[in-house]
């Protein structure tokens, strides 16, 4: 039996969407950057402290902050944990591995 060749179509097809995708990402990516300049510029005079390192240590140590990183980190885990949960036991995704 001779060894089957992939179609035709993939290879031209597979290159062309992947260019075009390339080509979205860095549109989008330029209009988001675009984006945040001009935010900038129109908040860049409400700067209070006299260094950016001041500012985040004012920002770092707000309640606000620390809720929402420690928001993000259990999310993160409660994630993982129902990701480990709802895989197949074949898949084998086990925090710890078992001795063999």
């Amino acid at each position: 039996m001779a060894a089957s060749r992939a179609p035709l179509y993939k290879d031209v097809l597979t290159p062309a969407l992947h260019r075009r995708f390339t080509s979205s990402a860095l549109l989008a990516l330029f209009l988001c950057y675009l984006e945040a300049i001009l935010i900038a510029e129109k908040t860049s005079w409400a700067r209070t402290t006299p260094s950016q390192f001041t500012t985040f240590k004012q920002q770092a140590i707000r309640l606000s902050t620390v809720q929402t990183i420690a928001w993000y980190l259990f999310s993160a885990w409660w994630f993982s944990e129902v990701y480990i949960w709802s895989a197949p036991q074949k898949a084998d995704l086990n925090w710890l591995a078992q001795g063999r």
